[in-house]
């Protein structure tokens, strides 16, 4: 099993709980590096409703295999920011990180911590390993997963439980409880900053501004996935 099939089935799952796809800049939406190895892939979706947002990207080659996803609640909603990146180069699966944050005092804080310790206790024997980088170690809740899964049914694994806390992210937003102005200003602040530490740090962009050349990704990065 390819994840890219495992983006299908994020699709699917937002569709099946009423978001809608949202059309993305043609010029944004996908790129293909052609070369004698092969061609790379990255393909942007973004599905919405009144409530919530998601993003997910596809970076594929024969060779290669990452796949991110993020959900961005509108602030008035007492929902965190959900972040998922799943990595395979080759044979050999490299990093799968799930995550879910808020900030302090929130007041989806309470859901997000029980859920997140839900989804450690169903899987005790996943260790997170012990050499993230800095500048996730920056932005992680303390109660993320980040994995160097053994093998790529380790990954895809990994890639199960996103689709298992996707689907009950999904659930809980049509009853979630709400934020005041204030909370929702600082909420809004809190995924500003979010966002814009990903698109600086982000592990992949060595490679796509090499296939896909430096204006290219950094629009990408700030006018369609972190924008």
């Amino acid at each position: 099993m390819r994840l890219a099939q495992l983006v299908d089935l994020s699709a699917s799952l937002a569709g099946a709980a009423g978001l809608q796809a949202v059309e993305i800049d043609p010029a944004l939406a996908s790129a293909e590096k052609v070369q004698a190895s092969g061609s790379l892939r990255c393909v942007a979706q973004t599905f919405a409703n009144a409530n919530t947002e998601v993003r997910m990207v596809l970076i594929e080659s024969a060779k290669i295999q990452v796949i991110s996803c993020f959900v961005y609640p509108q602030p008035e909603l007492a929902l965190p920011l959900y972040a998922m990146e799943l990595v395979q180069l080759g044979a050999k699966p490299i990093v799968a990180v799930i995550d879910a944050v808020v900030p302090a005092g929130d007041p989806a804080g309470d859901w997000t911590q029980t859920w997140l310790k839900q989804a450690h206790a169903a899987v005790p024997h996943w260790i997170n390993a012990g050499d993230p980088p800095d500048w996730f170690a920056e932005c992680r809740s303390g109660l993320d997963f980040f994995l160097r899964p053994a093998s790529a049914e380790a990954l895809l694994q990994a890639g199960v439980m996103h689709v298992n806390l996707f689907a009950s992210y999904l659930n809980h937003a049509l009853a979630a409880g709400s934020r005041d102005s204030q909370q929702a200003h600082a909420f809004s602040q809190f995924a500003r900053h979010y966002k814009d530490h990903h698109a600086a740090n982000s592990p992949g962009l060595p490679l796509m501004t090499k296939s896909f050349g430096p204006e290219w990704t950094d629009r990408f990065m700030q006018q369609c996935f972190f924008k």
